[in-house]
């Protein structure tokens, strides 16, 4: 086909960026490519070896009467059909909570769906595509009966993830903690942090962990409003610790589990405010 063809029949936004940036599939997180008729698509067609797992997300969702769109609009997917990464996953974890993800899977899903710029650290991109996603799981043809949820979602070997649909590599918040997780999580809706991208650019590694000091520092360089007690930053240290014992510091530990927290955070029920604050 013709460069003049494919051109032919864009924006003027969508020629101007196709020739400044080329190596995009599309114009970029607002200018996607028209696949089919039904609507605007930022991403190819799903790969083969992801449709049993579309399948799988599809029967749950039609057998749950699980709103997806929804869902991810409530968790502040743009209008535009793309999120952040961090956002995604997130919301995806917790919309399919029986499902027992794996980083490799997730990771799959990313690379699948991803859009805009390109995510030097994590690879594949920064923004996720999530209305193709929810399109292509609407319209994906097939029967998940024929198989087990172990068995689609077993392609994508890794540590699982446990109940809750996390990788959890410490346990439950203690109580005391939970009112400045709530905190946190208001922070973030109100200023529109997104605790996870921050951390991963402070250096967080993908495995969950990083290292206690670089995760006090980027903690109290996240939420700078707020006046952190010695305290509180020991509490959290010692509640989200793993890895090897910190001798210079009893109680805690020498890397902290900052995926656990983050997901922790996003997890508090803000409606918990109005309740305190009545």
């Amino acid at each position: 086909m013709r460069q003049s063809d494919v051109m032919h029949g864009m924006t003027t936004t969508q020629q101007m960026a196709k020739q400044a940036f080329p190596q995009f599939y599309g114009g970029g997180l607002m200018e996607g490519n028209f696949r089919d008729e039904d609507g605007v698509d930022r991403v190819k067609e799903p790969p083969a070896d992801l449709i049993p797992i579309l399948l799988v997300f599809k029967d749950k969702v039609v057998g749950e009467g699980i709103d997806l769109t929804g869902e991810f609009q409530g968790a502040g997917a743009s209008c535009y059909g793309t999120m952040s990464k961090g956002q995604f996953c997130g919301q995806l974890v917790k919309t399919f909570k029986r499902c027992h993800f794996t980083d490799e899977l997730l990771y799959r899903i990313c690379l699948a769906y991803g859009t805009g710029l390109q995510d030097p650290k994590w690879g594949g991109n920064t923004e996720i595509a999530w209305m193709d996603f929810c399109e292509d799981i609407s319209k994906v043809d097939g029967n998940a009966a024929t198989m087990s949820l172990e068995s689609a979602m077993g392609a994508y070997g890794g540590k699982s993830r446990d109940a809750d649909g996390t990788i959890d590599r410490v346990p439950d918040p203690p109580e005391k903690l939970l009112k400045w997780l709530l905190v946190f999580k208001a922070k973030n809706k109100s200023a529109g942090i997104d605790l996870m991208f921050n951390l991963r650019q402070a250096g967080a590694s993908p495995n969950g962990t990083m290292a206690k000091r670089q995760f006090l520092i980027s903690l109290k360089h996240t939420y700078k409003e707020f006046s952190f007690s010695e305290q509180l930053l020991y509490s959290l240290a010692a509640a989200y610790g793993c890895g090897d014992p910190d001798r210079h510091e009893p109680g805690t530990c020498l890397q902290v589990a900052w995926r656990d927290l983050s997901e922790d955070i996003y997890l508090q029920d803000l409606n918990m405010v109005d309740k305190e604050n009545d």
